[in-house]
């Protein structure tokens, strides 16, 4: 039975619904009917808003990812502030599971979407937060621009994906700091750095 609701009541209870079943079911299985019974809606609500499941993949990782948006540590330093993104990342690892599944569920392929594409819809164009932490650490001498390529700031957050992956639970703390102290900051300090 439908339940009379409007505006972000009705939007949250969709969008509450979907990221369920994208859970559940992952992009292969998502539906509009089951989206809809589950928001207890008709499908005739989300067709007004979304042309296809794709559309309605996209905004819902969208709009949960913005639930959980990463704050812009400031610990004072380079190692802390890092430690903290990893710790963020770690706090919402169901949300990476989640998203990772619709990569290997084929939503890229049936979208024509690139993932780079999904990730700027999900993200929008506001400062990028690691961009920001390493730009403060450069400031400060902490980190030496030249040594922290893309990749070099892409590494831990790949390393935790992979932990997370594989024990499909939160990483200990003890890890976190070990992805920086013995991944990150040996590739990065300035060579007349003491850090």
């Amino acid at each position: 039975m439908s339940t009379r609701r409007r505006g972000e009541d009705l939007e949250n209870a969709l969008f509450k619904a979907a990221w369920q079943e994208l859970s559940e079911s992952g992009y292969s299985g998502i539906t509009f009917e089951a989206v809809a019974s589950r928001a207890q809606t008709s499908r005739a609500v989300l067709y007004r808003r979304w042309a296809d499941k794709g559309e309605l993949v996209r905004d819902t990782i969208a709009h949960h990812f913005k639930l959980f948006a990463h704050n812009v540590p400031d610990t004072g330093t380079f190692r802390g502030d890092l430690i903290a993104l990893l710790e963020q990342s770690n706090a919402t690892r169901e949300h990476m599971l989640t998203g990772i599944r619709v990569h290997l569920s084929g939503y890229y392929e049936a979208t024509g979407q690139s993932p780079a594409e999904l990730r700027k819809h999900v993200l929008g164009d506001g400062p990028d937060v690691l961009e920001v932490v390493y730009q403060r650490a450069i400031e400060r001498g902490e980190v030496d621009p030249e040594k922290a390529t893309r990749m070099v700031r892409k590494a831990p957050f790949a390393v935790l994906r992979s932990e997370i992956m594989s024990t499909r639970d939160r990483v200990p703390q003890n890890t976190l700091e070990e992805i920086v102290d013995t991944l990150v900051l040996p590739l990065v300090t300035p060579a007349h750095s003491t850090v």
